[in-house]
Order: C-alpha cells, then sequence, then structure tokens
C-alpha cells in the first residue's frame, strides 16, 4: 500500500473513532427509556395537551415510507379481509347483545283437543279441548345482568377490532419499509456500477496511453461487472417488492423512489425526527392507545359480566301461564293458571363456577398483558435510542469512506497509489452506505411503529361499528 492510501485509511479510522461518544450528543431528542414499570404506573396524570397527536410527524413518517394521504390508507385498510370479517364479528356481537337485551322468554300457546269414548253403552262419548298460553319470566335483576353482559361483549368486539387494524397497519408499514429498503439498495447498487464504469473508462485511456497494465484493466472490468450484476439484482428484488405491494394493497398509491445520478452517494433518506415527549408523557400515550391492552381489558370485563350471568342463572325462571278449555262436551268450562319453578341442580352450578374461574383466568391475562406491555414499552425506547445513535454513526462512516475513495481516486490519476486501493475503497463505501440505508430504515419503521400504536398515524376508524360497511 502507497503512503498517500496509508494516510488516507489512517484518516478514515480517526473520525470513525473520533465520531463513536460523540453521536448520542448530536442526535435529535428521543423519549428515554421509563426507569422501572413500577415508576411509569405510579407516574401522575400528564397534561393531555402534552400527549396530543402530532398530524407533522406522522405525514413526514407516512412520506418517508412513501405512502403520502393518510385517508388513501385508511380506505386501504378498511378493505383488508381481516378488518371487514372484524366489522362483521363486531355486528354479530352487536345482534347477541340485543338478544340479551330482549331476554329468550316468549309467549308459548299450546292447543290440545280430544274425543272420549266410554266401554258402558250408557254413557255418551265426549268432546274435550284446552287452550293455554305461557311465558317464562325473567327474575329482578336478571335483564340489566344480561344487558351489562352483552354492552361488555360488544366492548370486547370493538377492542378486537382496532387490534385487528392495528396489526394490519403496522404490516404495511413493514411491508412499505421492505418495498423502500429493496429499491434505495438497487439505487445504490446502480450508482455504484456507474462510478466503476467510470473507473474502467479512466483505467482503459490509461492504458492506450501506456500508464497502466492490461491486468488493472482487466481489474476494473471485474469490478464493473460485479456491481452491475448486483444492481440487476437488487432491481429485480425492487420490482417484485412493488409487485407484492400492488397485489397485496389494491388502491395503495405508493411513491417510488427514482435512482441517483452517477457519482451520487445514494439516495438521501432522514428519517423525521421523534416528538420531543417526556418519559411518563409518551408512556402513558402509549399505554392510552394500546390495542393489545384494551383488547385484554375487555375481555377481562367481559369474562366477568358472564360470570355475573351464569351465577344468577343457578336459578331458572319461572314460567306462568294461563289454561281456558271444556270438558263432557261442554258440560263442564274450567279457567286456571300455571306456574313452573326449576329447582337447580348441579349442572346450572358447576357452569357458573366454570364461568367464574374462566373470568379469573382472564384477569390474571389482563395483568400479565399489562406486565409483558411495559417491559416491551422500555424495551422498544431502548431500541429506538440505539437506532438513533447507530443511523448517525453509520451516515458518519458513509460520508468519510466517500472522502477516502475519491482522495485514492485523485491521487491514482495523478499515479500515486494502486487500482486494487481505489476499488476496496470504492466497495468500502458501497458496503458503508447499504448499512446506513439499513439503519435509516430500521429507524424509520421503529418510529412508524410507534406513531401507530399511539394512535398519531392511520388511526383506526372512531366508530369501528359504522365504518367499512358493504
Amino acid at each position: 500500500m502507497t503512503r498517500l492510501a496509508w494516510v488516507c485509511a489512517l484518516g478514515l479510522a480517526g473520525t470513525l473513532v473520533g465520531a463513536m461518544p460523540a453521536a448520542a450528543a448530536v442526535t435529535e431528542p428521543l423519549p428515554a427509556a421509563p426507569r422501572t414499570p413500577a415508576a411509569t404506573a405510579s407516574a401522575q396524570p400528564t397534561d393531555p395537551a402534552a400527549i396530543a397527536p402530532d398530524p407533522a410527524w406522522a405525514a413526514a413518517l407516512a412520506a418517508a415510507l412513501g405512502a403520502d394521504g393518510g385517508p388513501q390508507v385508511g380506505a386501504v385498510l378498511a378493505q383488508q379481509p381481516a378488518w371487514r370479517a372484524a366489522l362483521h364479528s363486531l355486528r354479530a356481537e352487536q345482534a347477541v347483545a340485543r338478544q340479551w337485551r330482549a331476554g329468550s322468554g316468549e309467549w308459548v300457546a299450546a292447543l290440545s283437543a280430544a274425543r272420549r269414548r266410554q266401554t258402558d253403552p250408557a254413557v255418551e262419548r265426549s268432546q274435550e279441548w284446552e287452550l293455554s298460553v305461557e311465558r317464562a319470566l325473567r327474575l329482578p335483576g336478571k335483564a340489566k345482568l344480561h344487558a351489562a353482559a352483552g354492552l361488555a361483549r360488544v366492548q370486547q368486539a370493538q377492542a378486537q377490532a382496532q387490534r385487528v387494524w392495528r396489526e394490519l397497519a403496522r404490516q404495511l408499514v413493514q411491508d412499505l419499509a421492505s418495498a423502500q429498503r429493496e429499491t434505495r439498495a438497487a439505487a445504490l447498487w446502480q450508482a455504484q456500477a456507474a462510478l466503476l464504469a467510470e473507473q474502467r473508462d479512466a483505467v482503459v485511456k490509461r492504458q492506450r496511453l501506456g500508464d497502466a497494465a492490461q491486468i488493472e484493466a482487466q481489474q476494473a472490468e471485474l469490478a464493473w461487472l460485479q456491481a452491475q450484476a448486483q444492481a440487476d439484482a437488487a432491481r429485480n428484488r425492487a420490482a417484485t417488492a412493488r409487485a407484492f405491494l400492488t397485489t397485496r394493497y389494491p388502491g395503495l398509491a405508493w411513491r417510488d423512489t427514482p435512482a441517483p445520478a452517477a457519482g451520487a452517494a445514494g439516495p438521501a433518506l432522514s428519517p423525521s425526527p421523534a416528538p420531543t415527549l417526556t418519559d411518563d408523557a409518551l408512556l402513558q400515550r402509549l399505554q392510552e392507545a394500546s390495542a393489545e391492552l384494551a383488547a385484554a381489558r375487555h375481555d377481562a370485563a367481559a369474562a366477568q359480566a358472564q360470570a355475573r350471568v351464569d351465577a344468577a342463572e343457578v336459578r331458572g325462571d319461572p314460567s306462568v301461564g294461563l289454561r281456558w278449555g271444556q270438558a263432557r262436551s261442554g258440560a263442564e268450562q274450567y279457567v286456571g293458571v300455571m306456574l313452573s319453578l326449576p329447582l337447580g341442580s348441579d349442572y346450572r352450578r358447576a357452569g357458573a363456577d366454570a364461568a367464574q374461574a374462566r373470568a379469573s383466568a382472564a384477569a390474571l391475562q389482563a395483568a400479565d398483558a399489562q406486565a409483558r406491555w411495559q417491559a416491551d414499552a422500555a424495551r422498544r425506547l431502548a431500541e429506538l435510542r440505539a437506532a438513533d445513535a447507530a443511523l448517525h454513526r453509520a451516515q458518519r462512516a458513509a460520508q468519510q469512506a466517500d472522502a477516502v475513495a475519491e482522495r485514492l481516486r485523485l491521487g491514482y490519476r495523478l499515479g500515486e497509489g494502486s487500482l486494487t486501493d481505489v476499488l476496496n475503497a470504492r466497495r468500502q463505501a458501497n458496503e458503508l452506505h447499504q448499512a446506513a440505508l439499513a439503519a435509516a430504515l430500521d429507524r424509520l419503521q421503529q418510529q412508524a411503529l410507534l406513531a401507530i400504536d399511539a394512535r398519531w398515524l392511520w388511526p383506526e376508524p372512531a366508530d369501528p361499528g359504522v365504518a367499512g360497511e358493504d
């Protein structure tokens, strides 16, 4: 390696080492991780204005992902089969709630007719008939319990529908990030191939002038062919990703990323800054908007409401009725009332015990969901800060690698250094740009997922029971 190459390599190493401790100091402000779950749970309520949605941040995130237009994305998600199935499940629970409010008791009419024959010829034959109506009456308090259980099941279905929407939105973010990753990687490889094509042409020109050996021209040609092959493969992957988006999300207006001009470092990707919220404010926002916690709470509430209904059903509902009929061909007529009362059984008591056990299990599952959510929230905030620092370091490294590669290229042009040093520097710069792209998209994806969970990006319809009607 020549003296110029050693100087450039040492300069790059010194720059990278110097950038390591300073990365956290110049990064954008991000929420800090919570101290402990207990401290978070005991935090005082935060001013609602401090955790209000940030439309500008959400719009910037959507633009970076290439899916501008919140209403348009909402319409695409509303047509997903999983969301429509959740709406039908919600409508089913609404119908069940109406059933429970009305009750299962209904009037039952019965008519019986008979003809009596006697073996004694001296006794005349007679005709008899009877008409009765009967209905079960709910005991006092049961109607209120049934109505509460029906409402709890509707709220449970609403929470499940919101959870489905969030899952669809998260999957959309992952698919958009994947498409952006492939498209931008293809652009980087195309720029790399263009730079190596220029280097190849320069080496061929020097060979004709007698300043370069034939082996150097072959090395330059081989490096360009390798980069071109990588660019072709990356374009194929990008086309596959775009086709997947078109098929998976019909009607989604996804904005593609154009390839950079030759000599450019690649397409710029600047993730939007996260909102400057305190730990408690951001965690409170995420907790209040969490679809998973809401689903767990409503599951527990629905199970408890059902347990109260089953406990009340240990005492069966009485039935009352009216009988009217005649006998002996009308010689006798009668009117009477009927009362039947179930005495209960082990079957009903066992059903009540099972419902209470399911309610206890659901309450414990909700507590477990809360504990897991707190741990996951702390992990996500820590990962988001780490991703911010990693992105800054990767971008600095890519910039310095470009500078080193350019110095080596100019030195080789002036007769200093070797072509191998130039090609290795160009390869390293491309690898660092690919790493910076991956870090930027990872950070962008984490921020978008956080915005979805906070209901800042593509929130579910306010009334899922009305939106998305067929």
